[in-house]
């Protein structure tokens, strides 16, 4: 493997898989470093997930309690 200019290298999956979340991590060859990496990685997916999915019922509870006519919005 190939160093990068910024240290880390080319083709290591983990910082590619770190990197589309937006999440500038720098790998060790630690392994428990790698696993808290994956953790947070992991923990942040599911808790984005969770924030769509509620708002996402969210909307749609109030559409149809606006289309039953119980709610009046101003």
């Amino acid at each position: 493997m190939r160093r990068h200019h910024s240290g880390l290298y080319e083709k290591d999956f983990l910082t590619s898989l770190y990197s589309s979340f937006g999440l500038a991590f720098v790998l060790l060859e630690d392994k428990a470093n790698i696993n808290l990496l994956l953790f947070t990685g992991i923990s942040f997916t599911l808790i984005s997930s969770l924030i769509v999915l509620s708002a996402f019922c969210t909307l749609e509870g109030v559409k149809r309690y606006r289309q039953q006519g119980n709610l009046v919005l101003r």
